[in-house]
């Protein structure tokens, strides 16, 4: 009897899928830091627009009242991993289920800069016209210069923009 060399047709079709199931798992099981960039990109862009659109909602000014300017929401940068949306200080919460704070950790590093001076800002602050504000709504901190927010991954590899314009606060 001669014997013999090498794999039966089955045998190398078993091989391929049993690779292929491996690297279906293999690859749902990671995520990239481009992936978890692009998500909180995306939600950050959200949560900026939903701060506006809450004042824009919001019929509060009244010539009389110096007090008006503290019943707005704004979006304040904790720090370089973690930010909030509040009125006068104090966490908003979400709308859904779980009524929780609007105090986002990220895994992303996120900094807030002038454009053209590259002074960093911590708090923005829309009125009910939906004009951008430096930290409160007084006339002096009206956005002079286009604000850009960068999330960056934390090795520095990918970074996404949003710029928020001087005068009419369109978020891009």
């Amino acid at each position: 009897m001669k014997m013999r060399k090498g794999f039966t047709f089955i045998e190398v079709i078993m091989v391929l899928v049993i690779m292929g199931i491996l690297a279906t798992q293999i690859n749902f099981n990671m995520t990239t830091d481009f992936d978890t960039l692009d998500n909180e990109y995306g939600e950050l862009k959200q949560n900026l627009n939903y701060t506006k659109q809450l004042n824009l909602n919001q019929n509060f000014f009244d010539g009389t009242d110096t007090g008006w300017i503290d019943n707005t929401d704004c979006f304040e940068l904790i720090n370089t991993k973690e930010y909030e949306l509040n009125n006068g200080g104090t966490p908003l919460k979400s709308q859904n289920y779980d009524n929780k704070d609007f105090n986002i950790k990220l895994n992303s590093i996120l900094t807030m800069k002038e454009e053209t001076s590259g002074n960093n800002i911590s708090k923005i602050c829309f009125d009910n016209i939906g004009r951008p504000y430096k930290t409160n709504l007084n006339t002096a901190n009206i956005l002079t210069e286009n604000i850009v927010l960068t999330l960056s991954t934390p090795n520095g590899d990918y970074n996404r923009t949003i710029t928020i314009e001087k005068i009419t606060g369109y978020i891009k």
